[in-house]
């Protein structure tokens, strides 16, 4: 499934301005939102959605709505294959299920 391209804007946008990494994360946790602003999109996640969330050694915990997830993987993993952003999947870590 393609993540839609204002997630990967967004995803792109955050990892400029060093709100969220490409490094990979510690542990990783997945379950029902608890409210939490997504790291990506800033929505909260609700209790009837799944989020993941991903404790980085830098940045600490972040949180981040399954699709806000797959977009940073989809550019991280473009960053790691060309050295360009373009939302191309694919990549060392690959997208995570929906």
């Amino acid at each position: 499934m393609p993540v839609p391209r204002e997630l990967i804007g967004l995803a792109i946008a955050r990892l400029k301005a060093g709100q969220v990494s490409c490094e990979k994360p510690q542990q990783e946790f997945g379950g029902l939102g608890e409210g939490i602003p997504c790291a990506i999109c800033g929505a909260a996640i609700s209790a009837r959605e799944m989020e993941i969330e991903a404790v980085y050694p830098k940045l600490g915990e972040r949180h981040f709505h399954v699709a806000c997830m797959n977009a940073l993987r989809t550019v991280c993993n473009d960053l790691a294959d060309t050295g360009h952003a373009t939302g191309r999947p694919g990549g060392p870590f690959g997208p995570i299920a929906q």
